[in-house]
This record gives structure tokens, sequence and C-alpha cells, in this order.
């Protein structure tokens, strides 16, 4: 059951501004204990080890904080620095992981409900497996442009099922992105 406060406020908040008021609301309260361990881990503190250590099991969650310049001193700087790369890396690993696991999934994902557009030319139907695979290339070829990006989706996405596959198949046997589908 959703929490009564949330769900009054989301029933009040119509507009985009007051979405983003929402949100900065949102934000500000969860990132205040994290404010207090960021503190602490740039601080000469007996426990500035322990808030270091926690800084990096947060990941992802304790990005936003690290990233506001407010490091005094050069050895704080590059702790934060480092602590900023070690959450990000855990976060990376924690999604890579997860969405790993999407790539033994073949169920169909449904087409979104036809918003007055007519396409074309019907889109091939799209696995869970695919887009753990589209996923996976965004997690894992960050050298790769937008642009790059979207070609090589649409490539993707409009190989027979069988090709399909034997990417994915590559995909799950590669510690990370294979050599063989770097470009389609």
């Amino acid at each position: 059951m959703p929490d009564q406060t949330v769900t009054e406020s989301l029933r009040r908040t119509e507009t985009e501004p007051a979405f983003d008021a929402l949100a900065g609301t949102f934000s500000d309260a969860a990132l205040l204990p994290i404010e207090d361990v960021v503190g602490l881990a740039a601080s000469p503190h007996p426990q500035d080890a322990k808030a270091r250590a926690l800084l990096e099991r947060l990941g992802s969650l304790a990005i936003h904080s690290l990233l506001k310049p407010r490091l005094a001193t050069p050895g704080q700087q590059v702790q934060a620095a480092q602590t900023l790369v070690a959450a990000d890396l855990l976060a990376r690993q924690r999604m890579a992981a997860q969405v790993r696991r999407m790539l033994n999934d073949a169920r169909l994902v449904p087409l979104p409900p036809d918003r007055g557009l007519k396409e074309e030319v019907t889109p091939p139907p799209r696995r869970i497996c695919d887009e753990a695979w589209l996923a996976l290339r965004q997690l894992l070829l960050v050298e790769e442009t937008e642009d790059e990006y979207w070609l090589n989706a649409e490539g993707f996405l409009n190989l027979p099922v069988e090709e399909r596959d034997t990417e994915i198949a590559a995909l799950r046997q590669a510690e990370g992105w294979p050599k063989s589908s770097e470009t389609e």
C-alpha cells in the first residue's frame, strides 16, 4: 500500500513545475542522511573510513551527493573521486547482473497501445531478451554515441530471431561486450 503522503502529493500535482518541485522535495529528504555520510567521509573523523565504505555500498544513491563541489582539500577531492568511481562501478555491476538474467527470458514484450500514430511498417516483435541485449549494449559500450547506439539497435532488432539469439548467446558467454557484436 502506498504511503498516504505520497498518494496525496501525487493527487494534488498537476503541472510540470509541480512535479519538479515534488521530485526536489523527495530527493532532498532522501539525500539528507547521505549528505551526512559524505561529510563524515570527507572529514578527519574516527568513522571516515567506514563512511567511505558505506558510500561505496550505497552505489548510485551516493553519486548525487558526491558530485557536489564542496570538498576543500586535494586529498578530500581525490578520495571523493575514488569513492564516486567505486560507487558507479558497483552500481553498474549490479545493473549488468540484473539485466543479464533477463537474457534468458524470451517472452514477448507487448507493443505500446496505439496512440493514434500509424506506422508504415509494423515493428518486429520484441522479446525481453532483446531488450536486455539493448540495455547491456548501452551499459557496457559507454564509448558508443547515441546515434551509433540507435543504428546498431535498429540493426539488431531487424535481424531474424535466430540471428538475434546467436548475438544474445554470445553476450551470455562474454564477461563484457563480445567483440563480434560491437557493430552490426
